[in-house]
């Protein structure tokens, strides 16, 4: 291989190739890049045999085709201490690489490309066009409910389940319920589980108002995007029964705005540092709410202006579950129906409905 490229470029490149790079393996290949010279143009290419991230072809002069595997970590570092301008890399016998320009020279070992793992092909019969930024939104609005633990491996993933024409995004950890939904065209139904680190890297990854193709088969699903494929296991196993656990049944409603109550507890959480065992109080009388916490670092009141529908009530919460939902609101007011005090709360827009959130309650102890 004997190629000149940008060092922009290929540190560009190099960093969407690099989410898809194990930092450890018992399998030291996957520590690995992949750098491809052939008749299509140069590419990179990182697979973790989870995530697998292949750029599209990188505008260079090629001088002579070949491939060649290059410690990743590596090989960044080096490209990235580079300054701006044209650089050659050259692969030699035994594999040893040459990155150099005008002033200065590197030489690195690789590895034979026939040690590097082939990312699965995904036909593409069963396809879903999304824009990037609805795309984005979604995922940002829902990924935080991700389950943690590896114990329910399908709550480690997001359901993104479609019927009539609606693209649900749905998170799920076991404490709360996160949704999203968008209209899309598409006529055939399907649920898959992905998991959330592909999410996470393909919201990092896309570019601003684009359209992404998505196509998935029963393992594996891929995100077609303007300068790269990003293609990763898909999670087996049955998804939680979300629908149903979003009832239209109340006994309290209240409507309150939404910065405002997001900025009373940031303050009450300075005070209630684990929102666990130091949960904060709601007490719902008439027109305001009044929000409190009492732990040994000291106590907190909030009162705030509300509109009421139903009945009074006190339920407690962990605090970052309520702001890490009224965050992914996008109005200004919202609205939070209740039954009991030991029932979940659901919170959504005023206006809309393409968010809602429910959030379980804990235990009030005087």
């Amino acid at each position: 291989m004997h190629i000149l490229c940008e060092q922009e470029l290929l540190l560009y490149n190099m960093s969407m190739v690099s989410k898809a790079v194990s930092s450890k393996s018992t399998l030291p290949i996957l520590e690995y890049v992949l750098l491809i010279s052939d008749e299509k143009g140069l590419r990179m290419k990182g697979y973790d045999l989870q995530l697998g991230i292949e750029t599209k072809d990188i505008e260079c002069i090629q001088l002579e085709k070949g491939v060649i595997a290059l410690k990743a970590k590596m090989f960044s570092d080096i490209i990235r201490k580079f300054p701006k301008g044209i650089l050659e890399i050259i692969v030699k016998e035994k594999n040893i690489t040459v990155i150099k320009n005008k002033k200065s020279k590197f030489e690195i070992i690789g590895q034979s490309s026939e040690d590097f793992p082939v990312i699965p092909s995904v036909e593409k019969k069963e396809t879903l066009t999304l824009n990037s930024l609805n795309l984005k939104s979604m995922i940002k609005q829902t990924l935080f409910a991700v389950a943690q633990s590896e114990s329910r491996p399908a709550l480690t993933g997001e359901n993104f389940d479609i019927k009539n024409k609606v693209l649900s995004v749905v998170a799920v950890d076991g404490y709360r319920i996160a949704l999203a939904k968008t209209e899309i065209s598409n006529e055939k139904e399907f649920n898959i589980i992905i998991p959330s680190r592909t999410l996470d890297e393909v919201s990092k990854i896309i570019n601003d108002d684009e359209n992404i193709d998505i196509h998935f088969t029963d393992s594996h699903i891929l995100f077609n995007t303007s300068e790269c494929k990003i293609i990763s296991n898909l999670i087996e196993g049955d998804f939680i029964k979300y629908e149903q656990m979003f009832t239209d049944d109340y006994t309290t409603k209240i409507t309150i705005d939404r910065l405002e109550l997001l900025s009373a507890l940031e303050r009450t959480m300075l005070i209630s540092n684990d929102g666990k065992r130091n949960p904060v109080k709601f007490k719902i009388d008439e027109e305001q709410l009044v929000i409190t916490s009492n732990t040994e670092r000291g106590n907190c009141y909030e009162q705030l202006n509300i509109e009421l529908e139903g009945d009074n009530l006190e339920i407690a919460f962990n605090p970052k579950y309520v702001v890490d939902a009224i965050k992914s609101v996008e109005e200004d007011k919202i609205t939070m129906f209740y039954t009991t005090a030991l029932s979940p709360c659901i919170i959504k827009g005023v206006k809309a409905n393409k968010q809602k959130y429910l959030i379980l309650p804990l235990r009030i102890t005087e």
